[in-house]
This record gives C-alpha cells, sequence and structure tokens, in this order.
C-alpha cells in the first residue's frame, strides 16, 4: 500500500517538465559553477597571498578579504538550496503546484546569480 502510495506520489510529481527541467537546469548550473572554480583556481589559490578577495565595492575596491577556500561557500550554498527547494517542493507539489513551481524557479536563478558571483570573484583576482 506505501509503495503504491509512494509510486504515485512520485509519478505525479515528476510529471510537470517545468519543475523537472527546473531542478535539472539547476544542478547543471551548480555543475557549472565548480567548474569555474576548478578553471579559475591558478588564479585564487597563489603560494605567496595568504587571502584573496572575495567582495568588491566599485567606490572602495575590495572590502571583503579572506582564504582562497571560502569561494566554497557559493556551490555549497547552492546545493543545499537545490536540495531544500527539491524536497520542499515535492512535498507541496500536490497541494500547492504554483509554491513548487515557484521554488523550483528560485532555485534556478539563486544559481545563475551564483554563477555570476563566482565569475566576477575570479575576475577579481586577475588583477
Amino acid at each position: 500500500m506505501i509503495s503504491q502510495i509512494r509510486r504515485i506520489y512520485t509519478n505525479i510529481f515528476f510529471r510537470s517538465r517545468f519543475f523537472f527541467s527546473a531542478v535539472v537546469l539547476s544542478l547543471t548550473a551548480n555543475a557549472l559553477i565548480w567548474i569555474l572554480i576548478v578553471l579559475g583556481f591558478s588564479t585564487l589559490y597563489q603560494a605567496d597571498r595568504e587571502f584573496i578577495p572575495l567582495h568588491y565595492k566599485v567606490p572602495i575596491g575590495p572590502d571583503f578579504y579572506s582564504n582562497w577556500y571560502w569561494i566554497f561557500v557559493l556551490p555549497i550554498t547552492g546545493l543545499l538550496f537545490i536540495i531544500f527547494n527539491f524536497f520542499f517542493g515535492r512535498f507541496v507539489y500536490p497541494r500547492q503546484r504554483v509554491l513548487a513551481l515557484s521554488l523550483s524557479t528560485l532555485g534556478l536563478i539563486t544559481q545563475i546569480i551564483f554563477i555570476r558571483a563566482v565569475y566576477l570573484i575570479i575576475q577579481i583576482n586577475l588583477y
């Protein structure tokens, strides 16, 4: 009985192509963040620099310095955000589909913002 309910619940949840596509695109965007970090690793980690700039304000310049490994906070946070939105969206999908679809879209938008942030951090550290 429970396995039948679980199977029906899963099928209803993944029947929404929009929700499934948003989750897959979010995971792909998160993988792109990890790839950007790996490709930009030579600019982020330099033996002669103990700290790297992680935030930049236009009128002031770099205003937050930390160890190079703090760059991993963004993709880990993004992955946790995807996981939370996925499971919460899966929980509320049978009752409130709009909320579940909004969560999946918000996860994708967040990943796009994180991609831009990682790219800009790597660009800051080039100079």
